[in-house]
């Protein structure tokens, strides 16, 4: 089942996308519908995602950081738990569905500054 699901978004990441930003190393921001995005590898594959109600993220020299879903309870659904997420663009190494506790940790293990999360429309990201 997993692997149908995995499928199933490689190739709403590959045809599908309403739009799609490039991020550093190939990496690419993708929504397929208001409020679904993903970041897919430079080989199409869907890391993070799809979110279901929208993402937050900002873009910090080679990482690419997160929380999927934030406004959940923005669109009347129920509240869901937190998803942030860390990618490394350079070396692949990605950690997602991290709560906010880990997520904070990691981050300061990684010396990441920027850490500011914007939608992708306050990034510049159309």
């Amino acid at each position: 089942m997993k692997s149908i699901f995995i499928l199933l978004a490689i190739l709403l990441a590959a045809c599908n996308s309403d739009y799609s930003h490039d991020l550093p190393n190939g990496y690419t921001l993708s929504r397929f519908y208001s409020g679904s995005s993903a970041i897919t590898s430079p080989d199409s594959i869907v890391i993070v995602g799809p979110s279901k109600y929208g993402i937050h993220l900002s873009v910090s020299g080679k990482y690419v950081i997160g929380n999927l879903d934030a406004e959940a309870g923005a669109y009347g659904a129920p509240e869901t738990p937190d998803r942030y997420f860390i990618v490394d663009t350079s070396s692949g190494l990605k950690y997602k569905e991290l709560s906010y506790a880990v997520y904070s940790k990691r981050i300061n293990d990684l010396s990441i500054r920027n850490t500011k999360l914007y939608r992708p429309n306050g990034l510049g990201l159309k």
